[in-house]
């Protein structure tokens, strides 16, 4: 019998389809778990009005969350819907990541608006999509080189 030895270069050395499903499963997880963490809450403040450039809500209804709930925080009336989305299942395959939350008052269009809320609590800048898009390629260069090595293959 004879034996070779043979050390695989490439992008992904080592690495096979199924434990590349897995890397990537985990990348998306990690990316999704960071925006729900992070750029979620940012949505219900003034400066991520600011940021993602939310719509005006009419002075009206400014007033009356006003005096009603002592507050002018954006997509919050009374709270519920900000609670309801911080609760999120996180899910994720080779191809994307979703968090479900559990939130409905979101599927709504307010008076004067085309678009229900939904589409502003999603909404991410590009220096987030910066951040996120570095914290996702970091996870795969990690998972990538912890596979990463030479292995002996018998050739009979």
């Amino acid at each position: 019998m004879i034996f070779f030895e043979i050390n695989e270069i490439g992008p992904t050395p080592g690495v096979s389809k199924r434990n590349m499903n897995k890397i990537l499963k985990g990348v998306w997880t990690v990316g999704v778990q960071w925006w729900h963490a992070k750029i979620r809450p940012k949505h219900f403040t003034q400066a991520g009005a600011d940021e993602y450039r939310y719509r005006d809500p009419s002075i009206k209804y400014q007033l009356r969350k006003l005096r009603k709930f002592g507050h002018e925080r954006p997509m919050v009336f009374t709270g519920r819907g900000e609670k309801m989305a911080a609760t999120g299942r996180i899910t994720a395959n080779k191809n994307r990541g979703r968090v479900i939350m559990d939130a409905p008052v979101f599927n709504f269009k307010p008076l004067g608006y085309d678009k229900p809320l939904r589409e502003q609590l999603l909404r991410i800048s590009p220096d987030d999509l910066t951040v996120l898009t570095r914290i996702m390629k970091k996870k795969f260069l990690s998972s990538v080189k912890s596979l990463k090595g030479k292995r002996k293959r018998r050739i009979k």
